[in-house]
């Protein structure tokens, strides 16, 4: 109610800086629209009596209160109208990101020159905007080797036009090697997100010491709750298994190292070099 009666102070302050209409807008209906879009709002202007010159058109934004923006009319023919003539146009209306659900009044204006007094209409209709809840979520690669317990994390983006809440993590595939052991992807609910908003989510990552060496990829399925509309989105996961090695070889996860005492127990003064006889053996 309270846009509606902004709206409609506005459109009368306007007015009365004009003389009353020998022109009318018609042919303009509500329309249902999504955030962050391009509407096309067509409508004709219907000249009544003698033809007029210099047509300009207006419109207001979705604000509060509105503010009034010039519409460029590209074709020159459809800048005068001829006596009872019409003319129609188009304006590419811009939504704006994150608008929520609701309807919108938004108000057309028209001017011209007839026999040099400016004349004036105008018509208020409503944009609907529907519920779109989305979710933007980035894709996660790690490299790493067997036997590791890891915290990562990636982020989730709210991109839609409602708040979402109880957003959960779904594994869709299994992380298994030809042996059956089992990569784990641990990953918490985020208990809610706003409309534009980011958040970093931290996940546990689990792999056993004994897992194949190689590449292993799964899709994270992301499911959350709008307003009234539930969302879905995915993201690849990938995980690369590389063997570790230190400076003996690979550290494999069971190495005894066997080290003799150097030339048989005697004096090592300093300055000598002796030589050290060391075995190592990975039982992994």
């Amino acid at each position: 109610m309270k846009k509606i009666l902004i709206l409609s102070a506005f459109i009368l302050l306007i007015a009365l800086q004009f003389a009353s209409a020998d022109i009318q807008i018609v042919n303009t209906a509500d329309k249902t629209a999504t955030h962050n879009s391009i509407t096309p709002i067509n409508f004709t202007i219907n000249n009544i009596g003698k033809a007029v010159s210099d047509v300009a058109i207006k419109i207001s934004n979705i604000s509060n209160p509105p503010q009034l923006f010039d519409v460029t009319i590209t074709n020159n023919s459809k800048k005068s109208i001829i006596e009872n003539g019409s003319e129609s146009y188009t304006i590419n209306y811009a939504i704006p990101q994150y608008l929520a659900k609701g309807a919108y009044p938004v108000t057309i204006f028209a001017l011209a020159n007839k026999s040099g007094t400016i004349i004036q209409a105008s018509k208020t209709f409503s944009i609907n905007i529907n519920e779109t809840p989305a979710m933007e979520i980035n894709e996660v690669t790690i490299t790493t080797f067997p036997g590791r317990n890891l915290t990562y994390s990636f982020s989730i983006k709210n991109t839609g036009n409602s708040n979402l809440s109880n957003i959960a993590f779904t594994v869709l595939s299994a992380l298994n090697d030809s042996y059956n052991n089992a990569i784990k992807l641990s990953i918490p609910t985020v208990q809610s997100l706003g409309i534009g908003e980011t958040k970093v989510v931290n996940f546990n990552l689990s792999i056993p010491k004994r897992q194949e060496i190689k590449s292993y990829q799964t899709i994270v399925q992301a499911r959350g709750s709008g307003e009234t509309l539930d969302v879905l989105n995915n993201a690849s996961f990938t995980i690369n298994l590389e063997t570790h090695y230190c400076e003996i070889g690979n550290i494999g996860s069971d190495i005894n190292l066997e080290i003799r005492d150097p030339e048989g127990g005697a004096d090592f003064y300093p300055s000598d070099t002796v030589n050290v006889e060391a075995k190592v053996r990975n039982y992994d």
